[in-house]
């Protein structure tokens, strides 16, 4: 409950994992629309466990920032 209390208020910097950013992200706690940096620590080890459905529900999702006005670390 804290946790989106304080996401809805805004946020400089999310610390989450993938699981937990598509759930917050499927129930409208967040948005991505104004992200400017998207970091992904250890994809090839995710891709390599089975998420590669949760990183493409990410950076596929219509309220992401275009790449072109983004920076993204995979």
């Amino acid at each position: 409950m804290i946790q989106r209390q304080q996401l809805r208020r805004g946020a400089r910097l999310i610390v989450v994992t993938v699981g937990r950013l598509n759930h917050f992200i499927d129930e409208g706690y967040i948005s991505l629309r104004e992200v400017k940096y998207l970091f992904l620590d250890e994809a090839g080890r995710m891709l390599d466990m089975g998420f590669e459905d949760s990183i493409n529900f990410i950076f596929s999702h219509p309220s992401l920032t275009a790449k072109e006005e983004r920076h993204s670390n995979v």
